[in-house]
């Protein structure tokens, strides 16, 4: 027995055997490899001829694992795995095991486990998820079992539109004009990408209007866990439709269900309509008018206030309900400036252009005064000032006048006018001379005013006596004078007497602001007036 080694050969044993008839030679392989597979030639030769025997070694294992396994073909559900033939091992492909996970993996992690003849190079993944990441790796299998895997590829899957809608939304009114809106993202496994933002639409319930839409933008990660955005200048007390969509880098997802808000109340933004009054008695007016237009009341109708005043004087109102209002108990023949406004729970709304309207003419009041003055022996002055209730244009005044027929006048002018004398006198004019009336006669004199309703009650009664001597007397009434700093003032006093009297003016003023402290100052004195 030989034994033949070279370096390349020293796995192999060759061994050989002679007996009288033959000669045994073989080779034996210690650990065959991969490359063992070849073409064993035995040879032999001598004088008289030659002879080959070949022997095909096939050494086989288990299939090597793909490479270059490339995705070629990636959509938002789907992709295309591909690779080429791997060593066989020398046997064989029988299929190939195709094992996918997603990253960052779940639970086991595995999501696709497929099997694939050894015909096919390639494979389409289905059921994926959109805007997932996955991580694949393929394997061959012949006779002699599984080989190993092929390093691992990833990709990740197209983004689609959000499949679900925000959850939770919610909507309240803050004021008459916003209404914030909250909810919370989609779930988290609908997303299909990462939530950019979100379309909050709104719109008049049964209106045909199209939704008005608000966007929020998020940041990365889809935003918190409850968003919020406020819609602002939106019709007061007015039902809203609300809904909200999220949407990624592909578009909006599926709406949400609407949500139904009322925005709270406010003030009536316009006044009452065709706002008139008109003039019952010398003491009512009546007051209509039609209601405001019904976009503009924002609320639940409460009622109306009227609002009356006289020039200068405060303001008074009363409430009702109706469309028209009687206003009693006014002052007779007066100029009243009046106003409306609707008003709801949030309170008064806008006033009505103001309208003006006078109650009617009454009787009117008596002349504020009454005095009687001797101009001479024989002649009698009276005067009088206006009625301090006038109820309406003065037509003339009543001068009374009878001769005194005992020591004491009647009091009770309505019930004694007998013999008495009616003096007509225009409403400019505030007194009447009598002339050549006899010596010592005692005269009854009272005044009354008329207007076009008639004749008031008269004033009280004043006598005065003719009598040779004249005494001084003031024929002016006096009273107050307002005024103003800077402005022009005159005070008259008109006088009368036989001989002309003497006229001084004087005046008392308070001492450092003191009332019960003055100081009277003569101011002028002179006896030809």
């Amino acid at each position: 027995m030989a034994k033949h080694c070279q370096v390349w050969t020293c796995r192999y044993d060759v061994k050989e055997e002679m007996d009288k008839k033959k000669l045994a030679s073989e080779i034996t392989i210690l650990s065959a490899e991969r490359k063992d597979s070849a073409l064993f030639t035995c040879l032999v030769t001598n004088a008289y001829g030659r002879a080959d025997m070949n022997i095909r070694l096939i050494v086989q294992e288990a299939p090597e694992p793909p490479r270059e396994v490339r995705v070629t073909e990636v959509k938002s559900r789907t992709a295309k795995i591909t690779w080429p033939p791997p060593y066989t091992g020398n046997s064989p492909i029988l299929r190939y095991q195709l094992e996918c996970r997603l990253q960052p993996a779940t639970g086991d992690g595995l999501t696709h486990n497929a099997t694939i003849p050894g015909d096919d190079t390639h494979y389409q993944l289905r059921g994926l998820g959109p805007a997932k990441a996955y991580v694949c790796r393929v394997r061959a299998e012949n006779q002699l079992g599984l080989g190993d895997f092929s390093d691992p590829i990833s990709f990740t899957t197209t983004e689609e539109v959000p499949g679900g809608p925000p959850l939770d939304v919610r909507a309240e009114a803050v004021d008459s004009t916003t209404i914030r809106v909250t909810w919370r993202p989609p779930a988290r496994e609908l997303w299909n990408g990462a939530i950019k933002g979100y379309y909050v639409g709104y719109k008049v319930v049964d209106s045909t209007d199209s939704y008005l839409y608000k966007t929020l933008e998020v940041g990365r990660g889809g935003g918190s866990a409850q968003e919020t955005v406020a819609l602002s200048l939106l019709r007061r007390y007015t039902r809203y439709s609300v809904l909200v969509q999220a949407y990624n880098a592909m578009g909006a997802g599926p709406r949400s269900d609407e949500v139904v808000v009322r925005t709270l109340e406010d003030v009536p933004s316009e006044p009452p309509q065709q706002v008139q009054c008109a003039p019952l008695t010398s003491q009512s007016l009546q007051v209509t008018w039609a209601a405001p237009p019904p976009a503009s009341i924002h609320g639940v109708m409460q009622g109306y206030r009227v609002s009356f005043r006289l020039e200068g004087e405060e303001e008074a109102g009363r409430n009702t309900t109706d469309h028209e209002l009687k206003l009693s108990g006014l002052l007779k023949y007066a100029n009243y400036s009046l106003t409306v406004a609707a008003f709801n729970h949030k309170g008064l709304g806008q006033a009505s252009p103001p309208v003006h309207c006078r109650t009617l003419e009454d009787v009117p009041g008596p002349p504020a005064d009454l005095k009687a003055v001797s101009l001479s022996p024989d002649t009698i002055l009276v005067r009088w000032r206006p009625p301090q209730d006038s109820n309406g244009l003065l037509t003339k005044y009543s001068l009374y006048w009878r001769k005194a027929a005992g020591p004491a006048a009647s009091k009770v002018l309505w019930l004694n006018t007998m013999n008495s004398t009616v003096i007509r006198v225009q409403p400019a004019h505030l007194q009447h001379k009598l002339p050549d009336l006899a010596d010592s006669s005692r005269h009854e004199f009272w005044v009354t005013a008329s207007t076009s309703r008639g004749e008031g009650r008269p004033t009280r009664v004043v006598s005065h006596t003719v009598t040779p001597r004249v005494p001084a007397r003031v024929l002016d009434f006096g009273g107050p004078v307002t005024a103003v700093p800077g402005d022009k003032v005159t005070l008259g006093c008109q006088i009368a007497g036989i001989p002309t009297p003497e006229r001084k003016w004087k005046f008392r003023y308070p001492i450092d602001g003191a009332i019960d402290k003055m100081r009277e100052e003569v101011l002028n004195s002179t006896e030809n007036g």
